[in-house]
């Protein structure tokens, strides 16, 4: 079993972020790996993972573009890294 978490960054995740998710993704597994072992569709059984992955949510919820912007970190107008 494994679970993949997929996240949105604008910019360029710092070492904290990344370990959230890393976090996140290992209590996902650890709360649900029965679950989606044998998962029948129901999304019902998911119902607490909000919970579980709000500390993403709220670790980013303040950063604006410009933020992300200012610090260097933002994506290239052409598409390449910062």
């Amino acid at each position: 079993m494994s679970v993949r978490l997929e996240e949105v960054v604008f910019g360029q995740p710092d070492d904290e972020l990344r370990g959230v998710i890393e976090e996140t993704v290992r209590e996902l597994e650890r709360a649900y790996g029965d679950i989606i072992d044998g998962w029948d569709g129901d999304l019902s059984v998911f119902a607490g993972a909000a919970d579980v992955i709000s500390p993403i949510v709220e670790r980013t919820r303040h950063v604006t573009r410009e933020d992300v912007r200012a610090a260097g970190t933002a994506p290239r107008e052409d598409g390449a890294g910062p």
